[in-house]
């Protein structure tokens, strides 16, 4: 079974979002929260499109009792939302992954 590892998604994600905010300064377009959430978003989108991946994730991140989960995303009812759902809770607990931190840092960086 394929295996899924938080902390290199992660860092794949922070890449993606690295790129993205390099490139949009380049070309003088404004970089906000909005921006980097949109782009955390779709990370998460794309890493839930494919059944052995979003069973990797949900084996890893998912809890037994999906209730909590169901109240903030309706009810679950297939694989893909339950890794969706997983995913974006974990992201949602992480410091690092908050797009306020996220936009001060690259704002650091780019200076």
């Amino acid at each position: 079974m394929k295996r899924f590892i938080y902390n290199q998604w992660k860092n794949d994600v922070l890449d993606v979002i690295e790129d993205a905010v390099a490139s949009a300064y380049s070309s003088h377009r404004d970089v906000d929260e909005d921006f980097i959430t949109d782009l955390i978003y779709r990370e998460i989108d794309n890493a839930v499109i494919y059944y052995a991946d979003a069973w990797a994730i949900a084996f890893e991140l998912a809890d037994s009792d999906w209730a909590d989960m169901a109240a903030e995303f309706g009810e679950i009812t297939n694989i893909c939302q339950l890794a969706y759902a997983a995913l974006f809770d974990k992201v949602q607990q992480d410091h690092q992954m908050e797009s306020s931190y996220l936009l001060e840092y690259f704002k650091e960086e780019e200076e």
